[in-house]
């Protein structure tokens, strides 16, 4: 389809974003009672048209967005956010330079660990509440955005949604950690250094009620402890659905397992005695049989691998008379398909296989945010200022902005064949993967940006062969490039609001506490043009030329 589409299906996501930038500026009033009908809006000036033209493939396209993106995205933002907003940080805190340094600097290391999301709700409300009696504090806010909610994230798949893609994908765990560490070094180090600076600057210029330490200070306190445990339980359901693949799918007539990378099917016969072993196996291999049988197995991309057919098991004699026996089951038949990681059991819905494993986690997640409600007292929420508005309004906008960048992603994925082949013809080295994918993230969502780009290089030097075998080759051959695409879609998350979900949470919970952050276009013109380009100049040339 990405072939076919013109860029004038991108409009309405180009709305979108225009809506996002101009509504909060121009009519903020409207834009708080209203933006959800906005979004509905877009999106749907986006889908009605998109299926008339393209039918069943449109929808596939949409529903596969949904169930597979943004469901998956919504319920681990919003996990993160309810758990974290059960862990209160009291005690005094005076918004000193020294001490909001510090702050993002736990802030950045955690949330590789907990998630940029994470991190980010755990300490933004104790930083605001530091700086309450503070005049100049966007900067502050700003800041931690950049670091927290999106470069601290870059050591572990855990830490950012395209870093976990491509640990689905067979990028190793530990990929992360070893190659993105300088990265993240030097820039989180240049970050902090500038923002210190900055800060000590409008310090000076405070009011001088507003650098007085309080004359009874409090000890700094934790309350709500129980969450850290659910926290625990969100990031083991992460790993869960990266780690466990399921390999063995129940089957009217028996079930499908994996063995020695074959797909074996097996009949539900219970174990024979000893006799009957000694005697003829009965007949599996029949055309009636299979007919009824058929199953075609899918690799961890989707791909077919075969389907059962009569064909003698790997333990037959020559006449085949005799049958193995596999976990007390006997062989139907084997799929001698070329060789399988495993075989994964998925949820097809309108044409769109979820996996089981995600599904797994997705349920982990939500039952770890509903038992965050019921363990952690109404009382302790209020104290923490926790609402439910940032996670509405990120869900809302997310939902439109999911649904009207279908198109873009098509196009993109077509390469050099779609309406931006001139933009993917022109990506060759790992700092044009840096740059091109880094400012796509800023307006795309970075997950599927990320992956698109990982595909294209995968294409690129290793076309028609299969992602297991890929992906090893291009970390051991071009590493610099999957740096070049990791790098851009974490750290440029921060260059705007939309470019990783945390960023749109801290803006809104700001705002809440009565800060006017900039808008859409003010903060990429004002801090993100000149604070962090600069950067990223200085990273291509450190890391990837």
């Amino acid at each position: 389809m990405g072939e076919e589409l013109s860029l004038i299906w991108t409009l309405p996501f180009a709305g979108m974003l225009l809506s996002i930038g101009f509504g909060p500026l121009f009519a903020p009033h409207f834009w708080h009672h209203h933006f959800g009908k906005i979004s509905f809006g877009w999106a749907a000036l986006l889908a009605v048209p998109f299926v008339m033209v393209y039918g069943y493939e449109a929808v596939v396209d949409i529903v596969h967005i949904y169930a597979l993106d943004y469901v998956p995205f919504v319920i681990l933002v919003g996990s993160l956010f309810v758990v974290s907003g059960g862990i209160l940080i009291s005690g005094t805190l005076v918004g000193r330079p020294i001490t909001n340094t510090l702050i993002i600097l736990v802030g950045t290391a955690l949330a590789s660990w907990i998630g940029t999301t994470g991190a980010s709700m755990l300490l933004i409300r104790p930083l605001l509440r530091a700086n309450e009696s503070r005049r100049y504090k966007i900067h502050t806010i700003v800041f931690f955005i950049f670091l927290v909610s999106n470069i601290g994230g870059a050591l572990t798949p855990l830490g950012d949604p395209p870093l976990f893609l491509g640990f689905l994908h067979k990028v190793p765990f530990f990929w992360t950690l070893t190659n993105l560490f300088s990265p993240l070094l030097v820039a989180s180090a240049t970050l902090l250094v500038m923002y210190f600076a900055i800060d000590t600057f409008w310090y000076r210029k405070e009011p001088a009620e507003a650098k007085m330490a309080p004359r009874d200070p409090k000890p700094l306190r934790i309350a709500g402890k129980q969450n850290f445990i659910l926290l625990g339980a969100i990031l083991g359901g992460v790993l869960l659905s990266g780690y466990w693949k399921p390999t063995h799918i129940d089957l009217d007539y028996g079930a499908l397992e994996v063995h020695d990378g074959e797909l074996v099917i097996l009949d539900p016969v219970e174990h024979h005695d000893e006799e009957h072993h000694g005697g003829e196996a009965e007949e599996h291999h029949g055309e009636g049989n299979t007919a009824d049988h058929e199953f075609q197995a899918k690799d961890e991309s989707g791909k077919p691998h075969g389907e059962t057919k009569a064909e003698p098991t790997k333990n037959q004699d020559a006449e085949g008379e005799a049958e193995t026996e596999l976990s007390g089951m006997q062989v139907a038949s084997v799929i001698p398909a070329q060789p399988l990681d495993s075989a994964t059991a998925e949820l097809e819905l309108h044409g769109v296989e979820v996996p089981i494993q995600n599904i797994a986690r997705d349920l982990i997640l939500v039952t770890a945010a509903i038992l965050s409600l019921l363990l952690t007292s109404k009382e302790l929420r209020q104290a923490n200022g926790f609402t439910w508005f940032p996670i509405n309004e990120v869900a809302i906008l997310f939902a439109g902005i999911f649904m009207t960048i279908v198109p873009a992603l098509e196009i993109l994925a077509a390469g050099k064949n779609g309406a931006l082949a001139p933009l993917i013809a022109n990506v060759q080295t790992p700092a044009n993967y840096f740059w091109v994918t880094g400012v796509l993230s800023s307006f795309l969502d970075n997950a599927p940006t990320y992956l698109t780009f990982f595909n294209t290089a995968l294409g690129r030097f290793y076309p028609g062969m299969s992602e297991g075998s890929a992906v090893p080759l291009l970390i051991s051959e071009h590493n610099d490039f999957l740096l070049g695409i990791a790098m851009g879609a974490v750290f440029m998350g921060a260059n705007t609001y939309i470019g990783n979900a945390p960023n749109f949470m801290v803006k809104s919970i700001a705002e809440e506490a009565g800060i006017k952050m900039p808008d859409f276009f003010s903060y990429i013109g004002k801090y993100s043009l000149p604070l962090l380009v600069p950067i990223f100049v200085l990273m291509t040339f450190l890391f990837l030329m």
